[in-house]
């Protein structure tokens, strides 16, 4: 694992501070590749080392380094299957022992595996207390393996 530390800011995008260097990173409507939002919520690791990113308004990026260090970011925008027009107010990631990544939205839970895209979601989900039932969304996606 990489000595790095990721700052979420709230409209001011990302930052990297990595070995005394401080990057930033914000959306750029003409850049697929940039970052889909600048309002950053949730920066988490999954199990492979993989770098998630929750933003409020553009949905999930997945951070992408090639060898020379040159980072990029897979969104709705350029092939991470994302059902952006639903869920694109991120607030929360979570990846369980299993692999399984949690992703809280405002508008319900998107689950998937971490080799997976996105492939469920759910309008709400069970309270301790079972006042809530959990269901699908109506804006079910589907993946194909």
């Amino acid at each position: 694992m990489k000595d790095r530390m990721w700052i979420g800011t709230d409209g001011d995008g990302l930052y990297l501070y990595d070995r005394n260097t401080m990057r930033h990173f914000c959306y750029n409507a003409s850049d697929r590749n940039s970052l889909p939002g600048n309002s950053i919520y949730d920066v988490v690791s999954d199990r492979q080392g993989n770098i998630w990113v929750a933003t409020y308004g553009g949905g999930l990026a997945l951070m992408r380094e090639d060898p020379q260090g040159n980072i990029t970011f897979l969104t709705s925008r350029n092939g991470l299957r994302w059902p952006k027009e639903h869920y694109s107010k991120v607030r929360r990631i979570t990846c369980t022992a299993s692999g399984e990544m949690l992703i809280g939205t405002t508008a319900g839970l998107v689950t998937f595996k971490e080799e997976k895209h996105p492939s469920k979601t759910y309008d709400s989900i069970p309270l301790p207390t079972g006042r809530t039932t959990q269901h699908r969304s109506p804006h079910q996606t589907s993946t194909t393996s």
